[in-house]
């Protein structure tokens, strides 16, 4: 199956991730870059994409995604559960106690609901550090597919298969 380009793709292309430093979301899957504020103090920029496996459903996505965006922010998550029980509970320590049951809770519960599908997706990641960056070649190679499949003027059948072949040429995630 040739792929033309034949419409321009509705988001930034995945090679952009790395100089603009922008998450992006399709239906393929992700690609997710370490916050600029938090480069800046780590030293580090990591960018990664994330190829779900073609037939996913919608919610299971979503699921998938915000698992990623709880094991990012949560600290941030935390703090802001914690202001927010202390001051309606009028407490520290009432507020804290709630807060982290609620945030205990709610992990385990998206941890366990979502581990079978988030098992299944392929991880594409790039790390820079002050002394350089790792190999791109990878993400070069695979954001460029990805690119070609969304700007591809093909059937959804189409657009499934290749998807697929996109998906089955990476590397097996851990578990499987």
């Amino acid at each position: 199956m040739t792929m033309t380009a034949r419409r321009p793709l509705r988001r930034p292309p995945v090679s952009a991730a790395l100089t603009t430093r922008t998450g992006i979301q399709a239906r393929w899957g992700s690609v997710s870059v370490t916050p600029e504020h938090i480069a800046r103090m780590q030293g580090s920029l990591t960018a990664a994409i994330h190829v779900y496996p073609p037939g996913m459903t919608t919610t299971a996505r979503r699921l998938v995604h915000l698992r990623q965006l709880v094991n990012s922010w949560s600290g941030v998550i935390m703090g802001t559960l914690i202001l927010a029980a202390g001051t309606a509970l009028g407490g520290w320590w009432p507020g804290t106690a709630l807060a982290l049951a609620l945030l205990a809770i709610g992990y385990v519960a998206l941890m366990l609901g979502t581990r079978r599908d988030a098992a299944r997706v392929r991880i594409v990641r790039v790390h820079a550090h002050r002394g350089g960056m790792s190999d791109t070649s990878l993400f070069e190679v695979v954001g460029a597919q990805l690119d070609a499949l969304d700007g591809a003027d093909l059937s959804p059948v189409e657009y499934e298969a290749e998807w697929w072949r996109i998906y089955e040429a990476l590397d097996r995630p851990i578990g499987e």
